[in-house]
């Protein structure tokens, strides 16, 4: 997705075969994405492989009032990927990021940007099961720490 662009009321689901190295179902260098339901997306081709459902790396980019669940990415944010932009109002859920290497951020890996008012659970990882930050904020939202497969941080 580009600035400008706007997807609204609409399921995404990522292909199963398929496997993006960035953004298994959406991956946006701008735009919105509202009331969406993202899910099964897979960022595990041999490039970057971060995001399984959502890669976002745009401070115009906003995503908001979506169900993203079930994304798996070897390496960063199983399910969401947070360079830059905003994720509010959202339910993401059940991210897995497994790399034997580094895996940050079972369900988000964030860098900059801004989560507001979103429930986090159910995440999978090493580092950071629910979300691993190196930078950016975020507000109002309920973390449910599922705990990691080994190393730290369970929320």
């Amino acid at each position: 997705m580009a600035a400008g662009s706007w997807l609204e009321n609409v399921t995404v689901v990522g292909e199963g075969t398929w496997q993006a190295d960035r953004g298994g179902a959406i991956e946006m260098f701008g735009g919105t994405v509202t009331n969406c339901v993202i899910r099964d997306g897979k960022a595990t081709a041999k490039d970057r492989q971060a995001g399984g459902n959502l890669y976002v790396n745009a401070d115009t980019a906003l995503v908001v009032d979506c169900e993203i669940s079930g994304g798996e990415g070897k390496n960063h944010g199983g399910s969401v990927c947070l360079l830059n932009g905003t994720i509010r109002a959202c339910t993401i859920t059940g991210g897995v990021s497994y790399n034997d290497g580094e895996k940050y951020g079972a369900n988000i890996y964030m860098q900059n940007g801004l989560v507001d008012s979103c429930t986090v659970s159910g995440g999978d990882g090493y580092e950071g099961g629910e979300i691993y930050m190196t930078g950016g904020m975020v507000t109002n939202c309920t973390v449910l720490a599922n705990g990691v497969t080994r190393g730290s941080g369970g929320g």
